[in-house]
């Protein structure tokens, strides 16, 4: 056994978790026991399958010489309760009976049953696990749910909930579960609170708690032992890793569309390279989830790699739903590097016998240093990367080129990256060319993947100041062209931008923002402006506050959470100001209008932006889109590649009407795009 010192002053835990918000597993109960020399567990249910939800951790824990008691009714399930306290008082058997007759039908049950209680076995066996069987009274039910982690250095953790000691609960795949968590070392409530929770779990193992009756550790093994066989722990943890590949925690397969399952064909034919290029709706978590599932089937590990921390909480939660229960690590969005550094090497480790492994991380952590570093990249590693465009930035395209891996699959519905063709070039060397088929804005709505709707713009004119800084600032990026003989130098890039700031924050947007919302706001809406920078946004905020509407923020330089204003706005509704953060694959299918004052010329920004506002969701049957489009004083569209997205918004609207006008916006002449530059 190792001598290995773990503390869990290294992790930083919750005040609570629960199913519906976090994964219990790998949030809480893994980053605990990698982090823990003893488990102290009172439980109503017990069931050793939990082992093969993460059986690197249990491996570490039981290599470094980790100990767990266990107080748990003798009723191994919640049907063997039901089916003794059914029976009348007279007739019951003892708790030993009761113990013996559940594991006799968990031995001969199913494959998993089976492979369960000899994990049990093997676990008593190898002195990892110490049982006892407690009733209150003379067989009645113990439910009293109360965990005790204690590390090398003594400091202990403790908490209390709703969760069994079972696969189903810690996975959230059946009920609904919480805990809240005692770290001793935080403040003398919370030391409080865990020397009751050691101190009742110590007098229960004593049996000295009043009307609680416990069977010795010895009655309790002798039981186990004579109903269940010996079998080595290392090969009873991989064969019930294997049952439960193919048992209900992980299914089979992942129901696909047509188009899905093709471009995994796809995939697959061009040596498991490429880019999945479907639009807003098309499912391209579903499908990535699809070739996790089949590279991770046999012990091979996959890491995900997501641009944010909205994302990363939606993949946390599609990994657990999706693929039932794999061993997950999660690193990045608030998960400090104590947390995952210390078991980065395993996860990606070249060994089946880890078990079904997934890494899930932000593209900034991976690309730091400390990661690079433990990341054991090779044949045997899957690589995704969701929103694969973000991974090409110069601050985060180190990854691609230190993390080597066998299977490589990129997801965006646009993945070139806008005026960047260095970082695109990086993007596609790395994952492959893009997939066949494609699927396109326009098949999500023939298919009716994503809701029909309405298109209008309006225009809104600069400002007298405003028109003389955009005509000083062509001026000039006109003389540095004709100095560099046509080329765009630095410096004209530099000045083209500038004048981008003058139509994304054109001082009269606020204003007809106020004019539109006032107009077409119906109670029950949910409304997404998309604003240029925190200044416009404050420009917008005032002319809308006078509406007595609900108004929320969502941006880079809000202090907030983040979580919770979307959370309040989709149950709530109002109107959210957002700046360009909300691109990257955010999931709020109910809002069913959009505002667009920021102009981009941004193909990805603005295919994104237009696939927020039309996802599907309950009693939501169409959505509506409002264009701005900034004019001079001549009439005419200051940037001509405005009035092209425009088109392309207008041309996949159910109205016709906004396209016929659109054309009389661009300049004669001019060409769509010319001199047109994104802001940084």
């Amino acid at each position: 056994m190792s001598n290995t010192e773990v503390c869990l002053r290294d992790v930083t835990f919750q005040e609570n978790y629960s199913t519906s918000g976090a994964s219990m597993l790998h949030e809480f109960y893994a980053p605990a026991l990698s982090h823990a020399i003893q488990y102290d567990r009172a439980a109503g249910y017990f069931s050793s399958a939990i082992l093969a939800l993460a059986p690197a951790v249990f491996s570490e824990f039981v290599e470094r010489g980790g100990k767990m008691r266990l107080l748990c009714s003798p009723n191994l399930s919640e049907a063997d309760a039901e089916a003794v306290l059914a029976l009348p008082e007279s007739h019951r058997p003892t708790p030993v009976e009761v113990a013996a007759t559940s594991l006799a039908a968990l031995a001969h049950g199913t494959h998993v049953q089976s492979r369960a209680v000899a994990c049990m076995r093997a676990l008593i066996d190898s002195g990892v696990l110490e049982v006892q069987f407690v009733t209150v009274g003379a067989s009645g039910l113990y439910h009293e749910k109360i965990g005790v982690f204690t590390d090398t250095q003594g400091n202990r953790l403790s908490f209390s909930g709703s969760a069994n000691e079972t696969a189903s609960a810690w996975s959230g795949l059946a009920n609904h579960e919480g805990i809240e968590v005692f770290p001793e070392w935080l403040g003398e409530s919370e030391e409080r609170r865990c020397s009751r929770h050691s101190d009742q779990f110590d007098e229960t193992w004593m049996g000295l708690r009043r009307n609680l009756r416990v069977t010795s550790v010895d009655q309790a093994s002798r039981v186990i032992r004579e109903y269940v066989p010996a079998e080595p722990l290392a090969e009873i943890v991989e064969s019930l890793r294997r049952a439960l590949t193919d048992a209900e925690l992980h299914p089979k397969t992942i129901s696909l569309r047509p188009y899905q399952a093709q471009v995994l064909d796809s995939w697959e034919r061009a040596g498991r390279r490429g880019i999945v290029a479907f639009a807003t709706g098309g499912g391209k978590t579903r499908t990535a989830l699809e070739a996790i599932r089949r590279w991770t089937a046999d012990g091979k590990p996959a890491l995900v790699m997501v641009p944010s921390e909205l994302l990363h909480r939606q993949w946390t939660a599609e990994i657990t739903e999706m693929l039932g229960a794999p061993a997950m690590l999660l690193a990045g969005a608030g998960h400090g590097r104590d947390g995952w550094s210390s078991r980065l090497a395993d996860y990606t480790r070249d060994d089946s016998s880890l078990g079904q492994r997934v890494i899930l991380s932000t593209y900034q952590t991976a690309a730091t240093s400390r990661f690079l570093e433990l990341a054991h990249g090779g044949e045997h590693l899957l690589v995704v990367g969701d929103e694969v465009h973000s991974v090409g930035a110069p601050d985060t395209r180190r990854v691609l080129e230190r993390i080597a891996s066998g299977a490589r699959l990129g997801l965006s519905a646009t993945p070139q990256r806008y005026g960047d063709p260095t970082g695109t070039a990086a993007i596609f060397e790395y994952f492959g060319d893009i997939l066949v088929p494609e699927f396109t804005l326009r098949d999500a709505l023939d298919a009716a993947v994503l809701v029909p709707y309405d298109y209008d713009f309006v225009t809104c004119a600069l400002t007298e100041d405003e028109q003389v800084a955009w005509d000083e600032l062509t001026e000039r990026v006109a003389k540095e062209i004709a100095r560099h003989d046509g080329d765009l130098s630095e410096h004209a890039l530099h000045l083209l931008r500038q004048r981008a700031r003058i139509s994304k924050g054109a001082h009269n947007k606020a204003t007809i923002a106020r004019d539109l919302v006032a107009k077409n706001y119906r109670t029950g809406d949910r409304w997404l402006v998309y604003c240029s920078d925190v200044n416009h946004l404050r420009e917008v905020r005032e002319q809308l506050g006078g509406l007595g509407l609900e108004l929320l923020e969502y941006h880079s330089q809000d202090d907030g959470d983040h979580k919770a204003t979307l959370d309040f706005f989709s149950n709530r509704g109002g109107i959210l100001l957002a700046i360009k953060c909300l691109d990257e694959g955010i999931d709020i299918p109910m809002i069913n209008r959009a505002l667009i004052l920021a102009s981009s010329t941004n193909p990805r920004e603005y295919v994104q932006r237009r696939g927020r506002v039309l996802r599907r969701s309950p009693g939501k049957y169409s959505s509506h889109l409002f264009d701005v489009i900034v004019i001079g004083t001549d009439g005419k569209a200051i940037a001509p590649s405005e009035v092209i997205r425009a088109k392309e918004f207008a041309r996949d609207s159910r109205n016709i009407g906004p396209e016929l006008y659109l054309d009389d916006l661009l300049p004669a002449g001019m060409i769509s795009g010319e001199l047109d530059v994104e802001e940084d």
